[in-house]
């Protein structure tokens, strides 16, 4: 299964939309039938989160990472917003919203599969050896 690794580093925002103090940065993100809220970070425009993702890799589609403020009397107003169409196998963003993705492909399935088999194959085989030696030096 080829998986998708998401990690958020930062978020730094040069605008104030709340009236009284900082924003209240929320950060949504989606992906396929994903759809991930995380929890709002109170009074803060420059938040560092560092917290890694991880889905179920489709191919052609899109990635959607929206910050909003929330908590005003304006709602929830987006701060910035990243639309990935097309996901390339690793790449860091460096804006105000700094993050990386990686996709992760798992095309070794079989090799791990054998490594496994030959391992137990490997085990069993000194259980027998042991039991015929049992048996011999009876």
């Amino acid at each position: 299964m080829d998986l998708l690794k998401l990690n958020i580093v930062s978020y730094e925002s040069s605008k104030n939309i709340d009236f009284l103090s900082l924003n209240d940065i929320k950060i949504i993100i989606k992906y396929d039938n994903y759809t991930i809220d995380i929890p709002v970070i109170k009074n803060k425009n420059k938040i560092i989160y560092n917290n890694e993702f991880i889905f179920r890799y489709k191919k052609h589609t899109p990635l959607s990472i929206i910050v909003l403020d929330s908590n005003n009397i304006l709602g929830d107003v987006e701060l910035h917003k990243e639309v990935i169409f097309k996901l390339y196998d690793r790449r860091y963003i460096n804006s105000a919203l700094k993050y990386y993705y990686e996709i992760i492909y798992n095309n070794e399935d079989i090799i791990l599969l054998n490594n496994y088999f030959n391992k137990f194959l490997i085990n069993a085989k000194s259980s027998k050896i042991e039991k015929i030696k049992n048996i011999i030096n009876k």
